[in-house]
């Protein structure tokens, strides 16, 4: 979407490195300007010792209170290699690099290890102003043309921020799974031995890197718990909801085609005639409906089906000049007016 919205030529996508990342090549300003994308994180983080990592040796051969204080660091996962060498590849070719990844402080550390790799591969990218970032709160055009204008720094102290989140994450993850698992492992296996529905979990001693393995896991984790509260709080509400009787009463009306509407005292007259003798009418109301035209961020789909849908609906394409991406017509369709009439029992 970032690259269609910048370009003001034609476009051309060529395959990149990884499966998922092709690049597309455009000019923007006299500029040739190279678009490529992530997949997340392009870097994990893992104890440096491998007697101490996730994959790494047996878990009863350490205590879970030494992770608390060994060393980590981050690395590149199997998955991402070919992510980061069509990364390095195209940051080879370039003199300047600006990083359009999402504007909170999770896009920002992906923002800085997409940065490390250009440098890495390219160290003249390492001056200053060299590598920029883009600030954008939309994927309309005219907003992204405007982070291409005026690219900001990168807030490396976002960066740092999310580093620190993720070690702790680590770090208490791994200690409070190996304690659950070894101190339950016998508990469960007794509970599935007795025939009460809990799945037996196997001793730990082998290594995490067949699914096996993690099969036998009692994971923990701070994302867990919440989200756990939250599944555990419905559940309740549902196994404790006591339902009870109730009544809704509904109007419905025929309208006849072809006579020009519906004459509001004529209605009113016929529903006091059929009415029962135990309700009274309150209120006669008529309101009107308005649809507004969406808004460029909803026209702009992800899917090709949607926005070939959109485009042809529209007449036309989405991508303007800037002096017509700033006006934002909005157009609304009135929709007939509509008799509401309020009962309540006597």
């Amino acid at each position: 979407s970032s690259s269609s919205s910048s370009s003001s030529s034609i476009m051309k996508k060529r395959k990149g490195l990884a499966k998922y990342n092709p690049v597309f090549d455009l000019v923007w300003q006299g500029y040739h300007v190279s678009v490529t994308s992530v997949l997340g994180h392009i870097m994990n983080m893992d104890f440096k010792e491998s007697r101490y990592a996730i994959g790494g040796g047996g878990w009863g051969s350490v205590d879970p209170k030494l992770l608390f204080g060994a060393k980590v660091h981050k690395l590149i996962p199997k998955d991402m290699l070919k992510t980061v060498e069509n990364i390095k590849k195209e940051a080879q070719r370039c003199s300047h690099v600006i990083l359009f990844l999402d504007c909170d402080r999770e896009g920002e550390n992906i923002a800085a290890e997409v940065a490390a790799a250009c440098v890495q591969a390219n160290p003249s990218l390492g001056v200053e102003n060299r590598i920029a970032r883009a600030f954008f709160s939309s994927l309309s055009p005219n907003e992204i043309r405007k982070a291409m204008r005026m690219p900001g720094r990168l807030k490396y102290e976002f960066a740092y921020a999310v580093d620190a989140r993720r070690e702790v994450d680590l770090r208490l993850g791994a200690v409070f799974t190996r304690w659950q698992t070894l101190l339950l492992k016998d508990f469960l296996r007794k509970f599935s031995g007795e025939g009460r529905g809990v799945i037996a979990l196997q001793p730990c001693n082998n290594s995490l890197k067949n699914k096996k393995s993690m099969s036998n896991v009692v994971s923990y984790g701070p994302c867990q718990l919440p989200t756990l509260g939250f599944i555990v709080q419905r559940y309740l509400e549902i196994r404790n909801f006591t339902s009870k009787p109730f009544w809704k009463l509904c109007l419905q009306h025929k309208q006849q085609r072809g006579g020009g509407g519906v004459d509001k005292s004529c209605i009113k007259s016929s529903f006091l005639s059929s009415s029962p003798t135990n309700c009274k009418n309150t209120t006669f109301t008529t309101t009107k409906k308005k649809r507004w035209m969406p808004s460029v961020a909803q026209q702009q789909q992800p899917k090709a089906a949607e926005t070939a849908r959109i485009d042809g609906r529209a007449g036309g394409s989405f991508n303007k000049e800037d002096d017509d991406d700033d006006k934002e017509e909005e157009e609304e369709e009135e929709v007939s007016p509509r008799l509401q009439i309020r009962l309540t029992l006597s």
